[in-house]
């Protein structure tokens, strides 16, 4: 789980800004920075998200292969 680099208050991802990092906000104080993305295991390309685990496509990828 993210922190809030000011308060320590749990924080949530905004958007994707760019490739490789995620907009977060705190949402106590309200602040928010830029955090790095994860890299995904299977395409190795930023996921998006600011843990580990699949990007979007991977996922769909491995959805769609799981109900073939």
């Amino acid at each position: 789980m993210n922190k809030c680099p000011k308060c320590g208050g749990l924080a949530y991802a905004l958007a994707l800004r760019k490739k490789n990092q995620v907009k977060m906000e705190c949402g106590d104080c309200k602040r928010t920075w830029l955090e790095e993305s994860k890299i995904c295991p299977v395409c190795e390309k930023p996921n998006g998200f600011t843990v580990p685990g699949l990007c979007s496509s991977c996922y769909s990828d491995k959805l769609e292969s799981k109900y073939a």
